[in-house]
Formats: structure tokens, C-alpha cells, sequence
């Protein structure tokens, strides 16, 4: 190859290249400055609960286990705090609530990662009947230690059904916990006993047919313990007495995909700044300062999502912007080495942009933006609906509603929307200023933005057509132009050219046809249709029953059930969203 040529080919492509990339540099990596940190205990936990029995027998040797496995938890996930679900009832769960929060006041770096969460049967006073006047200053003594403490709540309040009451909390605390701690015999019990708590777990809820019959739902860590009011010697059936230690639990691929999602999410969040979490907050809910604690932990959840998703789908946009700009450059190579120059330097410069698309193509598939633009999303999106339910006093889990078809695949997803549930359970009741509240900030918010996304999809989707069918129409035009002026192209050297461009153009309809594919535009569109109708109508049902002459109480558990219903169908679009994009990730065809 002569110098002239290399200079050739440098003049041809690589300015273009570099002017291409310098414009697209900033897309590359998030914006790493920081005007204030997220408090460790802020971000998404790592939640461990335990059950065990009242007059439980423990061992140094269980202590050693216990402590070892959440200083390993600090350890190994260095971003994520740990979370412990004990409702300090005497015996099991305060043993493993000491060890923790003795840790906690030990080793300054657990202090801003550890918390305690206290579900309980009971109001406090009720539940301090059963224990002793030493045994209520201990409690005391812990719960001042937690972050948050609430009871589960009443089922019928006329009639407390106590044993009931301890098997709904025990429910919470394993449904929450994504490694579930039982000191246990290994026998059957009495009704919300241990036995029945670790069963849930492992099998699903009894009342739940569907759950109880398909669904995975998680593994109990057993520790075997003796206790002081049995005869019962520990069951031979309990062979893991060794298996509480993090390695252990790591070998469960479900729990271990959890463990390093929580993290990497975690990990990821670090260049998130305040103000852009504020904005994301903001579009969730004007008034942050009506809102409680708990529920300011899931708007501060979902803006952690929201803002990763939306940081992940630049970087999946820029990867398909150069694998197109790639594949303009490469059709147009290759049409001047057919056309014009039959060299073996020019088609060395069509091998450079493959191997550049493919060098592309391994980056995005080495750095999953696209999987993890799906996951945020699902997350952030989930998380507004359990934010909304939260303010409504709906107790129901997002997770159970959310992605059935692929449960096994996104199962972590379950199990970090069940540790938001329990840690933001709210057993409160719906207000007047609540339905204003969700109206305004959800129905009509919802309403407005299906409607603007619509237009603005439509008007991307129309230019899309337009810019394809404009290439199509020039290369026909100029195709029929060689039919009827092919002598004079030919006689002038314009022949080539024409076909360089041609073709040129023709490759360009091709790949922005595939592009419209690809990104499933109209599919969207559709879906989006379909929300706003929903959100519509719920506008004007809300209308009408606000200016019904009805009982207050009355109204007020039919916007209820409005709202979860309201929920139900955001939740079926999340997932139906998820089906669109699985596969739209940008890829070369054949690998």
C-alpha cells in the first residue's frame, strides 16, 4: 500500500470516526460528581430474619456461626447495609438480636450498616403481657435500638386470634428476610410456631394455592437447638447444624444472585447525586415532608432505580447509535470497493469497521447496560406502585403481581421488593388527603405522561419513516436515472458514484427499518395506549365517586380498592414492558 493511499484512507474515514466519537464520549460513563453521599443505611439491605423457640438452648458455637456470618455479609458486600427482622420475643430472637446489634455498637463501620426492624403481633403493650417485668425492660432496651418497629395488625380486632397473630408476624419476618435464621428442635409445634414459620418459607403460603403449589419462595438456615421446656431431643432430620455460614448460603444460586444484584445496584448507586435524586423524587411526589419514614425509604428506593435505569439506557443507546454508524461506514467501504477502487487497503478498511462493531458488541454484552436497564426499570416501576399502595394502607406485595411468567428468572427481584414490603409495612388506613394525594400525584400524573410519551414515540417513530423512506425514495429515483441517463453517468464517470450512493442509501433504509424493529417502537406504543385509557378512566371513576352522596368510610374502601386495582394493571404493564425489551438488545447477527 503507497503512502498516498494510507493518506487516502486516513482523509476518507477516520475524521469522520473520531468527530463521531468525541460527540458520543460523555455517554460512556455516569457523572461522577458528587455533592452528597447516600447514607450506607439508605440504599437497598441485605435482610436476615430469624425464628426460633422461646425457651431455646443455645451454644457458643451457635454465637461464633451467627456473628461470623453478618460480619462476612459486611465484608463481601462492602456497599450494602445489613438489615435484621427479629421480633425480639424472648428466647431465639433476642439471642440473635443481641449478637447483632453488640456488633453494631462494636466495630464502628457496622454502625451506619446495621439496623434492627421489629415486627410485632401485638401493640406494645399487649405484647409486653407476655412477657415478665425483667423480660419488658430487656424488650425496651431493644426496641430503642431499632430503626423501626410497627405491629402487623388485626384481622378481626373484636377477636384477637393470639397464636394467629404470631404466625402473620413470623409470615412478615420470613417473607422479608432473604436468609431466614431458625434455632430450632426440628418438630412440629404449636400454631405459629417455628415449625409452621420455617414451612411457609420453604413451601409457600398454605392459603395461597398458587404460591403454595408453584412458586419458589426461599431456604431456611437451620441452626439445631435443644430446648429447656421439651423432652424432645434435637430431630435427626436437622443435618445441616453446620450450615450457617456465608459460603453455605452462596451455594444457592437464587440467594447468591440476590446477594450480588443487592450490591452491584448498591455499588452502582454511588454516582447517583442528591439533586438529581431529589428531581427523580419529585415527579413521584410533590410534598415529600407529608410523607412517613418508611415511605420516604421507598420514593428514596425507587429515584435509586429510576435514575440507574435511565443512566443504563443511555449507555444501551449510544451502543446501538455505533453499531448503526458502524454499519453505515461498513456498507459504504464496501461500495467503494466494489464500485470504484477494487483495492485490497479499502477493503481492509471494511474488515476494521466489522471488527470494530464486534469489539462493540462484546462491550455491551461484557457490561449488560441493556439487562441492567431492564432490572432498574422493573425495580423503579414496582417501586412506585408499592410507594402509592404504601400511602393507600393497601398491604400487599408488589412482588406477588409483578413478572410471573419469568418468577424464576427474576426471583431476586422478588425477594428485594419483599425486604421493601416488610420494611416499609404500613398497617394505616386511607384519608381523604390520601386519595387527593394519589390522585393528583398518581392517576392524574400517570394520565399526562402515557399521554406526552405517546406523542412523543409517535413523532420519533414518524421521523424515523420518514428519514428511511426519503433514502428509499432517492436511491429508486436515482436507480430509474441510470435506466434512462446510464450513457451519459457512464461517458462522465459518474456511474460508480451513483451506485456508491445507491447503495449507500439503501443500506441506511435497511438499518433504520431494523433500528424501529429492534427498539419495539409500535408494540410500545400500543402498550402505552392502553395505560393511558386506563389512567383515564380511573381519573373520571375517581370524579364521579368524590361528588356521590355516600358514607365517608364507605367511598373511602371503594377509592381503596380503586387504587390496588389501579396497581394491579400498572404492574401487568411492567410486565408486559419487560416482554417487549428482552430481547431488544443491540446484537450482530450470528453471535
Amino acid at each position: 500500500m503507497g503512502c498516498g493511499e494510507v493518506f487516502l484512507c486516513v482523509t476518507l474515514f477516520l475524521p469522520a470516526l473520531n468527530k463521531f466519537l468525541l460527540l458520543i464520549k460523555p455517554l460512556l460513563k455516569f457523572d461522577t460528581g458528587l455533592n452528597k453521599t447516600m447514607l450506607k443505611s439508605d440504599r437497598i439491605p441485605i435482610t436476615v430474619g430469624v425464628v426460633g423457640h422461646l425457651d431455646v438452648i443455645t451454644t457458643d458455637e451457635q454465637k461464633s456461626l451467627i456473628e461470623d456470618l453478618f460480619r462476612d455479609l459486611a465484608e463481601r458486600y462492602p456497599n450494602s447495609p445489613v438489615y435484621l427482622f427479629s421480633s425480639i420475643a424472648e428466647g431465639a430472637d433476642r439471642y440473635v438480636a443481641n449478637i447483632f446489634l453488640d456488633l453494631k455498637r462494636r466495630y464502628e463501620e457496622f454502625q451506619e450498616k446495621f439496623e434492627l426492624i421489629v415486627p410485632t403481633p401485638f401493640e406494645l403493650e399487649e405484647y409486653k403481657n407476655d412477657f415478665s417485668e425483667a423480660s419488658d425492660r430487656e424488650f425496651d432496651d431493644l426496641l430503642k435500638q431499632a430503626k423501626r418497629s410497627f405491629c402487623v395488625g388485626y384481622d378481626d380486632e373484636k377477636n384477637i386470634n393470639r397464636p394467629q397473630q404470631y404466625l402473620k408476624t413470623g409470615k412478615l419476618v420470613a417473607d422479608s428476610s432473604l436468609i431466614l435464621i431458625a434455632l430450632w428442635d426440628g418438630e412440629a409445634g404449636k400454631t405459629g410456631g417455628t415449625a409452621d414459620i420455617v414451612k411457609h418459607k420453604i413451601t409457600g403460603d398454605d392459603d395461597t394455592v398458587a404460591e403454595s403449589t408453584f412458586e419458589y419462595d426461599g431456604t431456611v438456615f437451620i441452626l439445631p437447638s435443644k430446648r429447656a421446656k421439651s423432652s424432645y431431643k434435637v430431630s435427626s432430620n436437622l443435618k445441616n447444624n453446620d450450615s450457617l455460614s456465608l459460603d453455605h448460603i452462596l451455594k444457592d444460586p437464587v440467594l447468591r444472585d440476590a446477594l450480588e444484584k443487592i450490591e452491584e445496584i448498591n455499588s452502582d448507586s454511588l454516582a447517583i447525586r442528591q439533586p438529581e435524586i431529589e428531581k427523580s423524587q419529585s415527579y413521584l411526589f410533590k410534598k415529600p415532608e407529608k410523607l412517613s419514614t418508611p415511605q420516604k425509604s421507598i420514593l428514596n428506593w425507587y429515584s435509586m432505580m429510576d435514575l440507574l435505569s435511565k443512566q443504563f439506557r443511555k449507555r444501551d443507546i449510544f451502543i446501538t447509535i455505533c453499531l448503526f454508524v458502524l454499519g453505515i461506514f461498513l456498507i459504504l467501504a464496501l461500495e467503494i470497493y466494489s464500485n470504484i477502487m477494487l483495492k485490497r487497503w479499502v477493503l481492509g478498511i471494511a474488515m476494521l469497521f466489522i471488527v470494530a462493531a464486534t469489539l462493540v458488541y462484546f462491550y455491551s454484552r461484557s457490561t449488560k447496560n441493556h439487562k441492567k436497564y431492564l432490572y432498574n426499570r422493573t425495580l423503579a416501576e414496582a417501586l412506585r406502585i408499592q410507594f402509592y399502595w404504601n400511602i393507600t394502607g393497601i398491604n400487599k406485595n408488589v412482588s406477588d403481581y409483578i413478572l410471573r411468567i419469568y418468577r424464576k428468572e427474576f426471583t431476586w427481584v422478588k425477594h428485594i421488593l419483599s425486604a421493601v414490603y416488610g420494611i416499609t409495612y404500613n398497617n394505616g388506613s386511607i384519608s381523604s388527603e390520601s386519595i387527593n394525594d394519589l390522585t393528583d400525584n398518581w392517576v392524574n400524573n400517570q394520565a399526562d405522561f402515557f399521554e406526552s410519551a405517546i406523542k412523543k414515540m409517535r413523532k420519533q417513530i414518524n421521523f424515523y419513516h420518514k428519514i428511511s423512506e426519503i433514502s428509499f425514495a432517492i436511491a429508486f429515483v436515482l436507480l430509474g436515472s441510470i435506466l434512462i441517463l446510464g450513457k451519459f453517468y457512464e461517458t462522465n464517470n459518474y456511474l460508480n458514484w451513483l451506485l456508491i450512493i445507491i447503495g449507500t442509501l439503501l443500506g441506511a433504509f435497511a438499518l433504520i427499518k431494523a433500528y424501529i424493529q429492534m427498539k419495539g417502537y409500535e408494540p410500545l406504543v400500543n402498550q402505552y395506549e392502553l395505560m393511558h385509557v386506563i389512567y383515564q378512566k380511573a381519573e373520571s371513576k375517581i370524579a364521579e365517586v368524590n361528588n356521590l352522596q355516600m358514607d365517608i368510610m364507605e367511598k373511602q374502601s371503594y377509592l381503596k380498592e380503586l387504587f390496588f386495582v389501579i396497581g394491579k394493571e400498572a404492574l401487568i404493564e411492567n410486565g408486559n414492558w419487560y416482554l417487549i425489551f428482552k430481547e431488544k438488545e443491540p446484537e450482530i447477527e450470528g453471535f
